[in-house]
């Protein structure tokens, strides 16, 4: 798989995708950090939608990460190749997953 233009162009769109999503996220963050209700139901709701923003926003930022990443290998020449074991990554894993950096085998251990 020498040409990845396609790929580029996918990991691009999915960059501005998660970006946006993430911009989003932090917006809804500090909204959320008004002050408190005094209803003890709604704080624990509000706490729990707290916790669930969280966990988006890094689930965001990591893949944000991993996009990044990628692009990256795509310009020193490096992306299709575990970064763990140095092997090309199988067609397959890379239409399935465009931003990872680990062969089959590696990304399970």
């Amino acid at each position: 798989m020498s040409n990845h233009s396609d790929i580029h162009e996918e990991l691009m769109e999915k960059l501005d995708e998660l970006t946006s999503r993430l911009n989003k996220i932090e917006q809804d963050i500090h909204h959320r950090e008004s002050p408190v209700s005094a209803d003890f139901a709604e704080q624990a709701t509000e706490t729990e939608n707290d916790e669930v923003l969280a966990a988006l926003e890094d689930e965001t930022s990591a893949t944000i990460a991993n996009i990044k990443n990628s692009l990256k290998r795509m310009e020193q020449g490096s992306y299709g190749v575990c970064a763990v074991c140095g092997v090309e990554i199988p067609e397959e894993r890379i239409k399935a997953l465009p931003y990872t950096d680990k062969c089959f085998d590696c990304a399970d251990q």
